[in-house]
C-alpha cells in the first residue's frame, strides 16, 4: 500500500463522509454544508467541492497523491533537479502540498 493512500481510505474519513451528492457511495452522508475542498492553482480556483474528490479522481491522480511522500522528501521522479521535473509534475506537487496545508485540523 502506498504511503499517503490512508488519506483517502473511506473507513477512516477525516472529513465526515461526505463522498457524493446523491449519497450513493457507500457510507456518504451527502455534500457538507461547506465547500470542503477548495483546490487553486496560481491564485485562481480551479476547484470546489461540498463533497470528497475521491470519487472523482482517476488512478493517474491518485497516483500522484502518492507521489507526494517522495516529493516531500526530496526525491524526484527524473534525473536532475527541480528544473528538470515536468510542468505538469511539479504543479501537482504544488496543488497537494497547499490542500494538505488547508486540510481542517480536526482530523
Amino acid at each position: 500500500m502506498a504511503r499517503n493512500s490512508s488519506q483517502f481510505d473511506c473507513s477512516r474519513c477525516p472529513w465526515g463522509q461526505h463522498c457524493d451528492h446523491d449519497r450513493a457511495w457507500p457510507g456518504s452522508r451527502g455534500p457538507a454544508p461547506y465547500a470542503q475542498w477548495v483546490v487553486t492553482h496560481r491564485g485562481r480556483t480551479v476547484v470546489e467541492s461540498r463533497t470528497c474528490l475521491l470519487p472523482m479522481l482517476d488512478p493517474e491522480y491518485i497516483g500522484l497523491v502518492d507521489l507526494h511522500h517522495h516529493y516531500q522528501s526530496h526525491v524526484l521522479p527524473f534525473a536532475g533537479g527541480v528544473l528538470e521535473q515536468p510542468a505538469f509534475y511539479l504543479d501537482a506537487m504544488m496543488l497537494i502540498t497547499n490542500a494538505i496545508g488547508e486540510a481542517p485540523d480536526d482530523r
